[in-house]
């Protein structure tokens, strides 16, 4: 019998815990044909919502806890948990909001079983803010544009299914902040993307703002494409041509001519300045980032149940 591991972060969730664990004993209760493991990594929540989960894990043994030491951020603590699977198959992020019906879970295991390694969910329709939509449509354009041979569809996230090779590929990567997502996509050749829905939250508020967002982005985009070395190019490109505007405004200023001419080049002058500033602060930034992530990090376990 094939035995399938659901890994779902944590992290403040009480009142959507209890549903999470529910949907998922429901998926498989009439698939006799598969064993399971419900795996919940929590990241230091504050709430009562472990209590709630020591009490269904008494019950349950297929339920299975891991509590981190420190809140470590989702894709490290998601990483983590990887290393505790035992399944055949392994769905790398069942979100404890549910934003990702469980149900696609069966599609994802028919392609499995008909040989792929790795099957993702392309969340084309989305139940959220048109703006947010659109701003995170250009970061995947932009992921695209810049990766380094990693091809990426729109709106893939973790919400995969792999194989359990995959997870032993990916478990031997030496990285400190983790993004799953690229890390299967470099990894496997052999994967197809199923079509889901992504639906909005049904209970309490996302842990994940838009700030932190943007952190993971920046972070994906330093590690798996080219942007870093592209961003310092632009910094340097902007500060030569600054610096010409500069030369080239005190020669006409010199040379006297009209006040016209000498304002629109202060003009000019002004707007690549600040241009220039912004792109050299965000490559400062970025560098210290890039730093930052190279650390050493290792995620410290405080307790297991159930493993």
């Amino acid at each position: 019998m094939k035995k399938i591991s659901v890994v779902t972060p944590i992290y403040n969730e009480s009142e959507s815990i209890v549903e999470c664990c529910v949907s998922v004993r429901n998926f498989f209760h009439n698939k006799k044909e598969y064993d399971y493991e419900h795996i919940l990594v929590d990241n230091c929540s504050v709430d009562d919502g472990l209590e709630k989960v020591k009490k269904i894990l008494k019950e349950d043994k297929k339920i299975k806890l891991i509590i981190n030491a420190k809140n470590y951020g989702i894709m490290p603590s998601l990483f983590n948990a990887l290393k505790f699977t035992s399944g055949d198959g392994v769905l790398t992020c069942y979100a404890c909001d549910m934003q990702d019906p469980i149900e696609f879970l069966e599609k994802f295991i028919k392609k499995w079983e008909e040989g792929y390694d790795v099957v993702y969910a392309i969340r084309k329709k989305r139940n959220e803010n048109y703006l947010l939509t659109f701003i995170k449509l250009i970061y995947y354009e932009l992921y695209s544009f810049l990766s380094n041979g990693i091809k990426k569809e729109n709106f893939v996230s973790v919400f995969q299914f792999i194989d359990k090779s995959i997870v032993e590929k990916l478990v031997s990567f030496k990285t400190s902040y983790p993004h799953i997502a690229s890390m299967i996509s470099s990894v496997s050749s052999n994967s197809v993307g199923v079509e889901t829905i992504w639906v909005k939250r049904k209970k309490g508020l996302s842990k994940n703002n838009f700030f932190a967002l943007v952190k993971e982005a920046l972070i994906t985009l330093i590690q798996f494409t080219t942007f870093l070395p592209k961003i310092s190019f632009i910094a340097l490109i902007f500060f030569i041509f600054v610096s010409l505007s500069i030369l080239l405004l005190g020669f006409f200023t010199n040379m006297g001519h009209d006040l016209f001419l000498t304002l629109l080049l202060i003009e000019i002058v002004f707007i690549f300045v600040t241009l220039f500033m912004l792109i050299f602060f965000l490559t400062i930034k970025i560098y210290y980032l890039n730093k930052d992530i190279r650390k050493d990090n290792i995620v410290l376990v405080k307790e297991t149940y159930n493993l």
